[in-house]
Parts: structure tokens; C-alpha cells; sequence
């Protein structure tokens, strides 16, 4: 797209203002909101928010220069950075304002207002699909639809985030589901696409692990629980499990089998 010019002045180009937003550890952390801006005066500016596609949302309001410069940041690079984006028919009405009466604080509320309040109708949007889909792939399963099920969940992970805490159970899950029908490949990628969302969590290294064991891949089944256990030195289930599969191997090494001595051994021993 490119850019034009609004009715009321030239474009002044992409600039942007900080806010705290919370992050996935539940800290804080600093984005920027941008804006496009465009000369509407003599020391007089119009603003516009952009949403996260870049594109303007809102009205326009006018602030004073001796405002904006103290409180706008320019972003030259915008749109190198981001060569599919842009400003464009920027022709909506704006409310006119005294650039007294205007602060950027003020309009940057409504701006961080309007992003969150999409970024929730997004988050709820994957959350309905994800939940949509796991759904259908079970019931696909119960009914020994292996290869539909195996389908259906691929489309989950070929879902686009932005994925939060709350996904991460679902991608576990369907993790769960896979390894259970026997689709070890798929139900690791679940475990790593779980991973994205939170690396931290030893039980999704225990998961893998698990699915590894399944598909007879110890040494690498051990590598993920000593993952794990590095996270959470307490883990009582990871603890027996790699000590179940040290035995296992020993075993295996004695009549030069590379996979376990019998596939339910690890029940007799292990709880999964």
C-alpha cells in the first residue's frame, strides 16, 4: 500500500509512544504504540492510532508540536521493518481538540485500549478454533478415525497465534491424545509447540520423554527427563522413570536389543 496524503496536510510520517503492558511471566514489559501523524497547521499536529496490523483505528485528534515532541517517538525504519505495511486513505473525520486540552497520555489510554480490546477478541478467536478442533480430532479417535484425527490435529498446529499460558494446556493435550493413539512424531510436535508457550515446564520435557520411550528412542527419552529434572530436581516421576530406562537399557544391551525388553515392562515398575 501506498502512503497518500490526508485532506488536511502532508504525512509526517510513523512515530510511536511507550506503555507497560504484562508479560508472559507476569512481569512488566515496555511496547510502543504507534501512530501515523500528519502536519495540520502552524505547531499543530493530527494523530491517529495504528492497531497491530497497522492500520489506523479511532479518530484523529490534533495535539500541540510542543507536546508531540516531547512525548512521540519517530520510527524511520517503520516501514523497512515492515514493508507490507501501511498508512493509507487516512481520510476519516477526526474530533478537533485545543492542543491545550489534548495530552498524548490521554489519547495513548484510548489507543492501548482499543489494542487490548482486540488482542483479546484475537486470543478468544484461536482459543474457540484450538478448543474446536481438539473436539472433533477426539471424537475422530474414539470412533478409530486415526488417520482424520491426525489431520484435524495437524490443523491446530497450523494455527498462528499470539499463543498465552491458557494454549498450552490444549497443545498438551492434543500431545497426550497423539501419543495415546500411537502418533509419536505428532504428539512430540504438540510437546514442543507447548514448549513455545512455557520452556520452564518439566512436565512437558516428561511428556516427551515419554513418547520417545514409546517410540523406542531411550537415549533420547533420558536426555529430556535430565532436562527436566535440571528445572525440578524433586520430579519423583522423572526420577523413577530414568532409572526405569537405565535398567531397561542394560537389559537391552545384554541380548543386543536397542528398545525395551517388553513394551508393558515399564508399567510393572513405572506409573505413567
Amino acid at each position: 500500500m501506498k502512503l497518500r496524503k490526508n485532506e488536511s496536510g502532508p504525512l509526517k510520517g510513523v512515530y510511536s509512544t511507550p506503555f507497560e503492558a504484562k508479560g508472559k511471566d507476569g512481569g512488566k514489559v515496555l511496547r510502543k504504540i504507534y501512530w501515523g501523524v500528519w502536519e495540520a497547521g502552524v505547531d499543530v499536529y493530527e494523530i491517529q492510532p495504528l492497531n497491530q496490523n497497522m492500520v489506523p483505528i479511532g479518530q484523529r485528534q490534533r495535539i500541540a508540536a510542543s507536546a508531540f515532541s516531547s512525548q512521540f517517538t519517530p520510527e524511520p525504519d517503520f516501514f523497512i521493518k515492515r514493508p507490507a505495511a501501511g498508512v493509507s486513505d487516512m481520510a476519516a473525520p477526526f474530533t478537533p481538540v485545543t492542543p491545550d486540552a489534548l495530552g498524548a497520555q490521554t489519547v495513548a489510554k484510548h489507543a492501548e485500549s482499543d489494542a487490548a480490546q482486540e488482542s483479546r477478541a484475537v486470543f478468544e478467536a484461536v482459543s474457540r478454533e484450538m478448543e474446536a478442533l481438539q473436539s472433533e480430532g477426539r471424537a475422530q479417535l474414539r470412533r478409530g478415525e486415526t488417520a482424520k484425527a491426525v489431520d484435524t490435529f495437524r490443523r491446530i498446529l497450523a494455527l498462528q497465534g499470539p499463543f498465552e499460558p491458557e494454549h498450552k494446556v490444549v497443545f498438551n493435550g492434543c500431545g497426550i491424545d497423539m501419543r495415546k493413539a500411537k502418533q509419536f512424531e505428532e504428539a512430540i510436535s504438540f510437546y514442543k509447540k507447548a514448549m513455545e508457550v512455557d520452556q520452564a515446564d518439566e512436565n512437558l520435557y516428561h511428556n516427551i520423554a515419554r513418547a520417545l520411550y514409546d517410540k523406542g528412542d531411550l537415549g533420547l527419552a533420558l536426555e529430556y527427563l535430565r532436562l527436566g529434572l535440571s528445572m525440578n530436581p524433586d520430579f519423583k516421576q522423572a526420577k523413577l522413570f530414568v532409572r526405569h530406562i537405565e535398567k531397561t537399557r542394560k537389559a537391552s544391551e545384554l541380548v543386543n536389543v536397542d528398545k525395551p525388553v517388553h513394551k508393558d515392562a515399564a508399567k510393572k515398575v513405572y506409573r505413567f
